[in-house]
């Protein structure tokens, strides 16, 4: 990339539904994740040293998302307790990425040769 062009960066909620438990450890903020191919119908994500595949899946029924707001909580009357947080409405989707963790197998140098093979005879 020419390092005097301009890029832009574009913020993306998808909502995840994964088929199985994952490692409290795995969600973590500071935890680097690599996803590639968003926009195809099976996308891959990497969480960690787990790999997962998605598949695009539309939803029963509407999934709103909420993004933390910064102004302090405001209690209401109703409840004796003020929230710990005060959260506003960011975005709504009906798609779910349901995601399956899949295992990759590394590509098998063709100059070794492969330990089920005899070795060839000259």
């Amino acid at each position: 990339m020419d390092p005097g062009r301009e890029y832009e960066e574009q913020e993306v909620l998808v909502y995840m539904d994964f088929s199985s438990k994952l490692d409290d450890d795995l969600l973590s903020l500071e935890k680097e994740f690599k996803l590639i191919g968003l926009e195809s119908n099976t996308p891959i994500l990497q969480l960690g040293n787990q790999v997962f595949q998605g598949e695009w899946k539309d939803s029963v029924g509407t999934q709103v998302m909420f993004e933390q707001d910064d102004k302090s909580p405001t209690a209401d009357p109703a409840f004796n307790e003020s929230p710990p947080l005060s959260v506003k409405y960011a975005c709504r989707t009906d798609k779910i990425l349901r995601m399956s963790r899949i295992f990759v197998n590394s590509k098998k140098d063709p100059e070794t040769p492969n330990s089920d093979e005899p070795p060839l005879q000259t």
